[in-house]
């Protein structure tokens, strides 16, 4: 597929679901980056290298956490660690 297409498409299928948002390939790779593969729990090497990126670095631009994936991973650690850390009261 070229861009162009890709381009073509993606105002067709805004206009099919009725919204005012226009989207891009680029805001694609983000939403896969971020709400796909990182809330899903794919570790960011790999989100790396599905994306066709050589650095990390270009990847945590794309991959933004989430506050879900924020809470869930918080929730996690303590779960790992409440056993660990006791209050002493």
């Amino acid at each position: 597929l070229s861009t162009n297409r890709v381009r073509i498409d993606l105002i067709t299928i805004c206009k099919l679901a009725e919204t005012s948002k226009t989207y891009s390939y680029h805001s694609g790779r983000h939403s896969f980056a971020s709400l796909i593969t990182l809330e899903a729990g794919v570790p960011m090497e790999t989100i790396c290298k599905m994306l066709g990126h050589k650095d990390v670095k270009m990847t945590q631009r794309y991959a933004r956490v989430t506050q879900k994936k924020l809470f869930e991973d918080m929730d996690k650690f303590i779960a790992a660690t409440e056993k660990d850390f006791v209050l002493a009261l």
